[in-house]
């Protein structure tokens, strides 16, 4: 197993994923979101092309790993068929997020090439998670 804490997010993220249900506003969390992830540039008018995508979930992941969670409309919205393409082709293979994405769209695993946090690995409790 790559990363074992991945595991329980998972778990913990499809129990909860039933309560999250896309709204009207669904399209509009998405692009509230990319706004505050596309400082550098314009914000796109659509997310209907693959390096659009890409360029979103690269931004999207790198946020999350630094502790900024995205809204469950996002998620919901990237957790689509149609994004799948977008998700097995960013390979962010330093991205606990980027795996975890890879993870909920039931892809094959990619190797991961982030840190290791030993102190974490050998917590004796982490088997009980």
């Amino acid at each position: 197993m790559q990363f074992r804490n991945a595991r329980t997010h998972i778990r913990l993220w499809r129990d909860r994923k039933s309560e999250l249900r896309p709204g009207p506003s669904a399209s509009g969390a998405i692009w509230n979101h990319i706004g505050s992830l596309c400082p550098d540039q314009e914000v796109p008018e659509n997310l209907d092309n693959l390096p659009d995508r890409i360029d979103f979930i690269a931004r999207l992941c790198g946020a999350w790993d630094f502790g900024v969670m995205p809204y469950p409309d996002v998620l919901n919205e990237i957790l689509k068929k149609e994004w799948c393409e977008a998700v097995a082709e960013t390979n962010l293979l330093t991205s606990c997020a980027y795996h975890l994405l890879r993870e909920l769209h039931r892809l094959e695993p990619a190797p991961y090439f982030g840190p290791k946090f030993p102190h974490i690995l050998d917590d004796p409790c982490l088997s009980m998670v």
